[in-house]
């Protein structure tokens, strides 16, 4: 009865597939040179900086609250302390760093 069970379990997580929480940095964010009229813009597959182009986000690296964020033509961010609320904003290529506020 038991193994019955877990197999009727087992084939309800196989038709509905895992539940994915979006990552916390996704949203809006402004610091720095962005504002909430031209925020940075993090959505589940992409990243669009303040006045730029959209990146395809092509990998995701999490170390606790911390993300290193790639994109398809090879730029990186890492996003540090990512709470609900703030986070750090780093760009490995070209040195800055801002302190980022969440847009409501």
């Amino acid at each position: 009865m038991r193994f019955q069970i877990g197999l009727v379990a087992l084939a309800m997580m196989v038709a509905v597939g895992p539940v994915e929480a979006a990552a916390p940095f996704v949203g809006k964010w402004s610091g720095g040179p962005a504002s909430c009229q031209s925020p940075f813009r993090f959505t589940e597959k992409t990243y669009t900086p303040p006045g730029g182009k959209t990146l395809k986000i092509v990998r995701i690296e999490r170390d606790g609250n911390s993300y290193l964020v790639s994109f398809s033509d090879g730029y990186r961010v890492a996003l540090f302390d990512v709470s609900t609320r703030a986070l750090t904003w780093h760009s490995p290529i070209s040195g800055d760093t801002f302190e980022l506020k969440r847009c409501r």
